[in-house]
């Protein structure tokens, strides 16, 4: 925009200079000055000022994202009363459809930009493009947590009998199955794996790689540059955000399924009740930190002997340092022997093993996989943060299967 006004003013001088040949000097400096604040005043108000259509589109585009926005809100409303069909119907047409229009986005944005010129000329475009993904992301990760918070609310006010809690335990597997494995994984499928990776394609590894031979250096070098920038704090970002959703939805299911197999529907009752309260603080823009916090020191017991110093440090600094992403995988596997080990302390103690048939199949199955997934973490390859927090992990499940063996 600066290059467009720049040769427009200069245009102006050299066209005064040439008419300076046959007229007074002092004349043509008058004129000069003129003009150029003329020519200045009239570029800056065609740079600065918008069209009507682009108006009319900047509120078309606004209008467009309200409307989608309250759609969102109106299905996330719905899936509160109903059955657990039409909620399962309402989360996978939410994701396919957030999923769609962040294609179409895409796919216009791909076509309207097919050559180095119009890449240069669009990286304002292509910036926000970008922050709309990891928006857009962020807002479907929010709903799929108040879709979870959802499942657990029809399943514990449900008619399904609480003399029978195995009833409402295994309902709560459609939780599971419907939002943190199904909608995860198309998340995770087609927009980090999906329109993330097909971006990199046609933007850094194609139309700036081919232009290396026929551009300016410096000009493609920094163009390359801010690229792969823009795309690596983008997908950094998507997923974070959806790392972030799938480990809490994980933990609120196995919390409240927990509880709902001891029968302590008040204890599910709080759990859900917390939840809502992140979910609030996420919209918020807050962390969950201190919830978290409060909620582990509202449920352990407090030591009969106050624990050492050096003991706190080794512990704190144990997280210090650690990948978020290899974190989250070691609190899910830790999350679920957890719950496994509620499990068998329970079975153990039952008078009816045989109604618990099913339930025990189906933990095995889950144990054989995470022992698998544990067994084949290489330490060698892990950082020394990560290494420190695998070897904690790893100790604290062993002494909690432990207690089952005893």
């Amino acid at each position: 925009m600066k290059k467009k006004m720049m040769t427009v003013v200069l245009a102006g001088v050299m066209t005064l200079s040439t008419m300076a040949c046959g007229a007074n000097t002092e004349t043509a400096k008058e004129a000069n000055t003129s003009t150029t604040q003329e020519t200045g005043t009239e570029t800056a108000k065609e740079t600065d000022t918008p069209t009507a259509q682009e108006t009319a589109k900047e509120t078309e585009n606004s209008t467009t994202a309200d409307k989608d926005k309250n759609e969102q809100d109106s299905d996330v409303e719905t899936a509160s009363s109903g059955s657990i069909k039409e909620l399962n119907d309402v989360v996978a047409k939410d994701v396919e459809d957030s999923i769609a229009a962040l294609n179409e986005e895409y796919e216009k944005l791909k076509a309207d930009i097919d050559t180095y010129d119009k890449y240069l000329a669009s990286t304002e475009k292509i910036e926000a493009f970008y922050g709309d993904v990891y928006e857009k992301t962020k807002d479907l990760c929010v709903r799929m947590r108040e879709y979870g918070l959802n499942y657990a609310s029809l399943i514990i006010d449900s008619d399904l009998s609480e003399d029978n809690k195995y009833d409402k335990y295994d309902e709560l597997e459609e939780l599971y199955d419907n939002v943190y494995d199904d909608a995860g994984e198309e998340i995770l499928d087609e927009i980090y794996d999906g329109i993330l990776d097909d971006i990199l394609d046609v933007f850094y590894d194609g139309i700036l790689d081919e232009a290396y031979e026929s551009a300016d250096y410096k000009e493609w070098s920094d163009a390359r540059s801010d690229e792969y920038e823009r795309w690596s704090d983008t997908r950094s970002e998507v997923y974070e955000e959806w790392s972030d959703f799938r480990s809490e939805v994980y933990k609120f299911w196995s919390k409240v399924r927990s509880a709902v197999y001891k029968g302590n529907f008040e204890k599910a009752e709080k759990k859900m009740l917390d939840f809502q309260e992140d979910i609030n603080k996420i919209k918020e823009g807050k962390t969950i930190t201190e919830t978290e916090e409060t909620e582990a020191s509202e449920e352990t017991e407090a030591p009969e002997e106050t624990e050492a110093p050096e003991e706190t440090s080794q512990a704190d600094a144990s997280t210090d340092g650690v990948s978020s992403d290899f974190k989250e995988m070691m609190d899910s596997y830790e999350a679920f022997f957890d719950e496994y080990i509620d499990f068998m302390k329970t079975y153990k103690d039952s008078d009816d093993v045989l109604g618990m048939a099913a339930d025990y199949a189906d933990y095995m199955a889950k144990y054989a996989d995470y022992m698998k997934k544990l067994g084949e973490v290489n330490t060698d390859e892990l950082s020394t943060a990560d290494a420190l927090y695998f070897t904690e992990v790893q100790t604290r499940i062993n002494e909690k299967m432990l207690e089952v063996a005893q």
